[in-house]
C-alpha cells in the first residue's frame, strides 16, 4: 500500500479513534489503522482477539509496541461516569503492561547491546524509566547517590517520572524539599477531595512545582548530559509511526520544564488532552511501552538502570503506579507512603553501592580530578 492510501485510511480512521479517545480510550483501536500503519521492514503478528494484545516491531526505537484490540479497550475503557476514577485508574495501568515484557527480537537485540564492549572513555549513565508515583522512590535512590557521587556532575536519561527525577538529580535539587513541597502543593490544590485525585491536574502541578524547585540557570546545568525522552506522534516530522526522542539540549528553564512536561504526558490523565505540544511535535508520556533498550542512549557507555520494578514491594504494586497513596487513603495515609517509598528507594541504593555497581562514577570523577 502506497503513502498516500495509507494516510488516506489514517485521516478516516483516526477521527473516529479520536472521537473515541475523548471517551477515554486512548489508542487507536480500528483494525484497518493497526494493520496498515507500518512500515515495509516491520513485522508483525496479527491481531489476537482472545488476548486482547497485539506486539508490533518498531522500525524506529526498535521495541516491541503493544495496541489494544478494539475487544479490550471496550471492556476496560468504556464505563459510566460514576466509575471514572476506576476507568482512569485502569487505563492508565494498561500503559505499563509492555514494560516488562519484550519481543523475542527485541530481547535479540538487548542482548546485543550487553555484549557491545564497554568503553572506559565514555561517561557512565544512570537511567531512570517511568513510574508514575513510583517516582518517590526513584528519588529515594538519588537522595543516596548524592552523598555517594557527583550527581551534578553525571550524566543521566529518563522519561516521564524518571525524566523528573533526573532533571531534579542534575539540578542539585534537595529530594526531602522535593516531595515536600510535592506533597504541599496537594494539600492546597486539595486533591483528597477531588473525585478523579491526580487526574487532569497533575501536570499543571507538576509545572508549578518544577518552576518553583529549579535554578534559573537549570537549563544550563543540564545540556549536554541529561537526556529526557518524549515520545513524539505519528505527523510529517515522524512519518507513520511513532518515534521515541531524546532531548538533550534546552533554550532555558522553561523550556527544559516543557520538555519534561511532554516526557510525562500520560494521555487524558495528565491535563485531559490525548497529547502536547513540544517543538512543533505532539507528544505523550516518553516511557510508553519502552523497555531498557528503548531508553538505553549508548550501549558502550556503562548504564545503571533505576528500576523501581527491581523492588520487590514496587513490582507487586504494578499496575497500581499511579495511585496517589498506600494502604490508607487521605493526606496522612499518603504522606506516609511517599516516606515508605523513599525509605524503600534509599535501601535499594545502600544495597547497589554495597555491590560496588558505583565504582565506574568514582573512577570517572577520579579521572575528571586527575584531568583538571
Amino acid at each position: 500500500m502506497d503513502f498516500v492510501s495509507k494516510k488516506k485510511i489514517w485521516n478516516q480512521e483516526s477521527q473516529c479513534s479520536f472521537r473515541n479517545l475523548r471517551r477515554g480510550v486512548w489508542f487507536t483501536t480500528c483494525p484497518t489503522v493497526c494493520s496498515h500503519l507500518q512500515s515495509p521492514f516491520t513485522s508483525t503478528t496479527p491481531l489476537a482477539p482472545a488476548s486482547g494484545l497485539s506486539q508490533r516491531w518498531h522500525g524506529f526505537a526498535k521495541h516491541p509496541i503493544q495496541i489494544m484490540h478494539p475487544d479490550s479497550v471496550a471492556r476496560f475503557y468504556t464505563a459510566p461516569r460514576a466509575k471514572s476514577v476506576g476507568v482512569l485508574s485502569q487505563a492508565a495501568s494498561l500503559l505499563s503492561l509492555s514494560t516488562n515484557s519484550m519481543s523475542p527480537e527485541a530481547r535479540k537485540l538487548e542482548e546485543a547491546a550487553e555484549a557491545t564492549p564497554l568503553s572506559p572513555d565514555l561517561p557512565p549513565i544512570i537511567c531512570f524509566p517511568g513510574g508514575g508515583m513510583f517516582f518517590y522512590w526513584m528519588i529515594g535512590v538519588v537522595n543516596i547517590l548524592q552523598d555517594e557521587i557527583d550527581m551534578t556532575t553525571a550524566h543521566m536519561s529518563g522519561a516521564s517520572a524518571g525524566a523528573l527525577a533526573s532533571v531534579l538529580a542534575a539540578c542539585g535539587v534537595d529530594m526531602r524539599r522535593a516531595a515536600e513541597h510535592a506533597f504541599q502543593l496537594s494539600i492546597d490544590e486539595k486533591l483528597w477531595d477531588r473525585k478523579l485525585k491526580l487526574a487532569l491536574v497533575w501536570g499543571r502541578l507538576i509545572r508549578q512545582w518544577l518552576w518553583d524547585l529549579l535554578p534559573d540557570n537549570a537549563a544550563e546545568l543540564c545540556n549536554g548530559r541529561i537526556h529526557l525522552f518524549v515520545l513524539e506522534l505519528p505527523g510529517l516530522r515522524t512519518g507513520l509511526h511513532c518515534k521515541r526522542v531524546p532531548v538533550t539540549d534546552f533554550k532555558d528553564k522553561a523550556d527544559l520544564i516543557d520538555c519534561a512536561l511532554a516526557s510525562v504526558h500520560i494521555p487524558i490523565f495528565i491535563n485531559g488532552h490525548i497529547w502536547t505540544e513540544y517543538r512543533g511535535s505532539r507528544c505523550v508520556d516518553g516511557s510508553i511501552n519502552a523497555d531498557r533498550l528503548a531508553l538505553n542512549i549508548d550501549p558502550r557507555r556503562h548504564t545503571l538502570y533505576v528500576d523501581p520494578y527491581e523492588d520487590p514491594e514496587m513490582k507487586e504494586r504494578g499496575n497500581r503506579f499511579l495511585e496517589l497513596y498506600g494502604d490508607n487513603p487521605g493526606p496522612e495515609g499518603t504522606w506516609e507512603w511517599i516516606n515508605h517509598m523513599m525509605q524503600r528507594g534509599e535501601e535499594h541504593a545502600r544495597r547497589i553501592s554495597s555491590a560496588g555497581q558505583l565504582e565506574p562514577w568514582t573512577h570517572s570523577s577520579l579521572k575528571m580530578e586527575a584531568g583538571g
